[in-house]
């Protein structure tokens, strides 16, 4: 079942992302997705199923998003989408699973920080796993863990988990597509 919540890119651009990373993985058995890649999928999902008037943006500096996200320096999100008032909607941090996870949890930290000044605006973490459950983050059943994830900086919701596998036996090899929202603490 689809969450109503979630804004209506999500679902076309999570179940495509896992069918577009087997097909890659098939294509390219031995070498993984760079993250760009996945950024530049990810983009060609999201603009077609953004509503009217909205745009979509990608390597936008955190200070430029709004003025009270001035504490980042440099940091940039990878990709953004805005309303037709130039006003960010969601700010969207993608990640591969194979990153170290220092990385995927200072994109969290990164994430949290920009949602206390900015409260207004959705802040996620895109989660994509080729061949590998990410068990942080998805159960033994291969769907989104229930509840929040907390820790000192930041609380989480999964918010939704697609998956693409070549048969129902090997959830644990199926290619993941999560969209983890940071909320405020």
């Amino acid at each position: 079942m689809v969450d109503s919540k979630l804004p209506k890119w999500a679902e076309p651009l999570l179940q495509g992302l896992s069918y577009w990373l087997g097909y890659k993985k098939q294509l390219y058995r031995h070498y993984p997705l760079s993250e760009g890649a996945i950024i530049g999928e990810a983009l060609h999902l999201i603009y077609g199923n953004i509503g009217e008037g909205e745009k979509l943006e990608c390597e936008v500096m955190y200070k430029r998003l709004n003025e009270k996200i001035n504490h980042m320096g440099n940091a940039r999100a990878d990709i953004v989408i805005k309303n037709s008032d130039d006003i960010p909607l969601h700010v969207i941090e993608v990640k591969r699973r194979i990153a170290p996870n220092a990385a995927i949890i200072e994109d969290f930290k990164k994430l949290a920080s920009a949602k206390d000044k900015f409260p207004d605006c959705h802040f996620y973490l895109l989660l994509v796993a080729q061949g590998r459950r990410p068990s942080n983050y998805v159960n033994e059943d291969g769907v989104a863990i229930k509840g929040f994830i907390h820790d000192e900086n930041y609380k989480l919701k999964v918010r939704r988990v697609c998956k693409a596998s070549d048969t129902f036996k090997k959830i644990d090899n199926a290619n993941y597509a999560c969209l983890i929202e940071v909320q405020n603490i």
